[in-house]
């Protein structure tokens, strides 16, 4: 065997071992993007879970207050309400994150302590299904008098 043939073997040799390591590298960086996509759906699977758990909790333990407060939107078949934005009530469950402020701008036949807030879609299909707050409604707390 000539010398020209080894050195032509030899660069083969390295050409094929680049090609494996660059098959390996490609691999590894597809596999970790797949991972990295998976471990994403898994954590948010596992937030909206512990998001609900708490939820259903919070739901659990109105005041009845609250309850005449989100009666209202049960009543009215609707997820936004305008409540009295300085009512303890509303902020609690607004702390809970049962209600939000609505990002809109403020009408002008709006109250000045009035403010619409609407009512979280997780929130109000569960209170669609509780018997209790279809009951017979109460007055009005947090909202127009």
């Amino acid at each position: 065997m000539s010398g020209d043939e080894v050195l032509k073997n030899a660069d083969l040799r390295d050409q094929k071992r680049w090609i494996v390591v660059a098959c390996i590298v490609s691999a590894v960086i597809v596999l970790s993007q797949l991972l990295a996509k998976l471990w994403e759906k898994i954590t948010d699977v596992r937030s909206k879970t512990a998001s609900n758990n708490l939820l259903v909790a919070r739901l659990a333990s109105l005041t009845e207050k609250e309850k005449a407060i989100l009666r209202r939107y049960i009543n009215a078949k609707e997820r936004s309400q305008i409540l009295d934005a300085a009512s303890g009530h509303v902020a609690a469950l607004v702390e809970a994150g049962i209600l939000h402020k609505a990002d809109t701008a403020r009408a002008n036949a709006i109250p000045p302590d009035r403010w619409p807030f609407i009512l979280k879609e997780e929130a109000y299909l569960r209170l669609l299904a509780s018997e209790e707050l279809r009951e017979a409604s109460t007055p009005n707390d947090g909202g127009p008098e």
